[in-house]
C-alpha cells in the first residue's frame, strides 16, 4: 500500500470532521466532495452554500450533499467562539468588539477557532490563504505547546503516473 492509500485508510477509521476555509476555491469544492465520498471524513465548508455551488457549477463539479456548511453568523456558538479568543489574545490588544468582526471576516481565522474548541477535529488550508496566514491564525487562535519554540509545516503533493 502506497503512502497515500494508507493515509486514506487511516483517515477513514477516526470518524473525523476537518474544516476547509477556503469554500470558494474550486479544487477545494472538489477536495471537499472527494473526501466525504470516499468515507475518509466529514467535511465542514466556511462559507456560504449558494456561492460555492455556483463556483462547482461553473467548474462542473458536483458538491456531495454531506459536505456541511459553516459561518461565523449562522453558528450558535459564535458568541463562545469570540470571547474564548478574546480572552487568549486581550494580552495582545485584541478587543472583545474586534473579535467577532474578525472570525466573521477571516474564514481561516474562523476555522482555527472551531478546531481550537474542539467542535472540528482538524483544518486543511493554504490553497488561498498563504502559509503565513494559515501560522498565523493557528498561532494565535490555537497556540503552540508551552514547550515548543519551532513551528514547521509539510505540504505532500501527490503526482498521478499515466
Amino acid at each position: 500500500m502506497d503512502l497515500i492509500s494508507q493515509i486514506r485508510y487511516k483517515a477513514g477509521l477516526k470518524d473525523a470532521t476537518i474544516v476547509l476555509p477556503e469554500s470558494t476555491d474550486p479544487r477545494v469544492i472538489k477536495a471537499a466532495s472527494f473526501l466525504v465520498g470516499e468515507g475518509i471524513c466529514k467535511v465542514m465548508l466556511v462559507g456560504n452554500r449558494e456561492e460555492s455551488e455556483k463556483i462547482a457549477k461553473k467548474e462542473n463539479i458536483s458538491i456531495n450533499e454531506e459536505v456541511s456548511f459553516v459561518n461565523y453568523d449562522t453558528f450558535p456558538q459564535a458568541e463562545e467562539l469570540a470571547e474564548r479568543l478574546y480572552e487568549r489574545r486581550k494580552h495582545k490588544g485584541l478587543t472583545l468588539e474586534a473579535t467577532a468582526p474578525l472570525l466573521r471576516e477571516n474564514a481561516v481565522f474562523f476555522a482555527a477557532s472551531l478546531l481550537a474548541n474542539d467542535h472540528v477535529n482538524g483544518c486543511v488550508a493554504g490553497s488561498v490563504f498563504t502559509t503565513g496566514d494559515v501560522l498565523r491564525a493557528a498561532i494565535q487562535v490555537i497556540g503552540l505547546k508551552p514547550e515548543s519554540k519551532i513551528v514547521s509545516s509539510v505540504f505532500l503533493l501527490h503526482t498521478h503516473d499515466e
